[in-house]
């Protein structure tokens, strides 16, 4: 039976398919902005959360973090105004299994234990030679084998198949970790695993050998350990979540589609990419071009009208120069939305490029 919390109901994003405890009124999907969530039957996930990383981004320092993150944007959308993303963000927690396990069989291994070896130096100065002689630590490695029963307890896995975008846009985040206590109160969404148990084992396994191998090497008094060899079974296997925070928002592009920013609840680090908007952009250079074209029409008739006044010339030609100005600049109105657009194309922590799914 999957833990329920305090305040919240099961239900799952029909767009994406993400499974989460939410709080009521029912909020867009934090994963992919669309207003797609419904009430699901979750009887069959397992797990409650053991232990969490406690918020520290307060909702009051999202306005800044998202300013921070529009500032290098070329003509951002309107839709995506600091103010407004920091009032309508949310608070995720975002989950990683947690699995004890206990190891049982045979294992060998090349063990390093420490020793010292006196070493010497030959180095030519002030017209002689001279030795200096130095005491560095090495590994001496030995074959050894035995037997082991231990217990290996919170060995984290990905619980979420979107686990390493999370990571990677996120950054690691895990300083803080402590005891689960639930103190929101039903103000953050809580996904939920959607990586099984079974799926999530042989990402952990990697994992649980490493520590195996650390205790393995402590066990026999040796500081390193290599070509490690295992011969053993995992049993007694116990699934629970960490739970990490983040701030969750959506905004629609110039297309309607919902883009989808994450805001870590630790370290402030943004994932995710704001749009530029391509219609400013288009109205922009459509104002910049025709001042242009209007100014180098004036040009043209002084420049006709110089033929009887020779100093019309001059402010023709002064006139034709200056309507370059306005004309780059709606080169630049129209090509920086799109140039910043396709650059960051790729980086997104939500919503794919796809149609709008809110309600009008």
């Amino acid at each position: 039976m999957v833990w329920r919390g305090v305040g919240l109901v099961p239900v799952a994003c029909e767009r994406c398919g993400q499974g989460m405890l939410a709080p009521e009124p029912l909020p867009l999907c934090p994963v992919c902005g669309a207003n797609a969530l419904s009430a699901a039957d979750l009887r069959s996930l397992q797990g409650a959360p053991e232990l969490w990383v406690p918020p520290t981004v307060e909702r009051e320092a999202l306005e800044d973090i998202f300013r921070q993150a529009r500032r290098p944007v070329p003509l951002p959308g309107r839709s995506s105004a600091p103010e407004q993303l920091a009032l309508d963000a949310r608070l995720v927690l975002w989950p990683l299994w947690l699995v004890d396990a206990r190891a049982r069989g045979s294992w060998a291994a090349e063990v390093g234990f420490a020793v010292e070896v006196e070493s010497a130096r030959e180095q030519f100065a002030d017209g002689r030679w001279t030795t200096q002689r130095f005491v560095e630590v090495r590994d001496q490695w030995d074959n050894r084998l035995g037997t082991v029963d231990l217990p290996l307890e919170n060995t984290a896995a990905p619980a979420l198949r979107r686990h390493e975008e999370l990571l990677v846009g996120l950054g690691p985040g895990w300083e803080g970790t402590t005891e689960w206590q639930d103190l929101l109160g039903g103000r953050a969404c809580v996904l939920l695993p959607n990586l099984s148990p079974t799926e999530a084992w042989p990402l952990a396994q990697g994992a649980v050998e490493a520590r195996l191998g650390a205790k393995i090497a402590e066990a026999a008094g040796g500081r390193n350990i290599r070509a490690l060899r295992l011969q053993v079974g995992y049993d007694a296997l116990h699934w629970t979540w960490l739970l990490r925070p983040a701030w969750s928002v959506s905004y629609l592009d110039d297309a309607g589609a919902p883009r989808v920013l994450w805001v870590d609840g630790v370290s402030g680090q943004v994932c995710g990419t704001i749009a530029a908007s391509t219609r400013r952009g288009n109205w922009y250079a459509l104002v910049l071009l025709s001042l242009a074209l209007g100014l180098a029409a004036l040009a043209l008739l002084l420049g006709v009208a110089g033929i009887l006044l020779f100093p019309l010339w001059i402010v023709a030609g002064a006139l034709l120069f200056l309507a370059v100005f306005p004309a780059v600049g709606a080169v630049l109105a129209f090509m920086a939305p799109r140039t910043w657009n396709a650059q960051h194309q790729g980086v997104t922590c939500g919503a794919q490029e796809g149609s709008d799914t809110r309600d009008s």
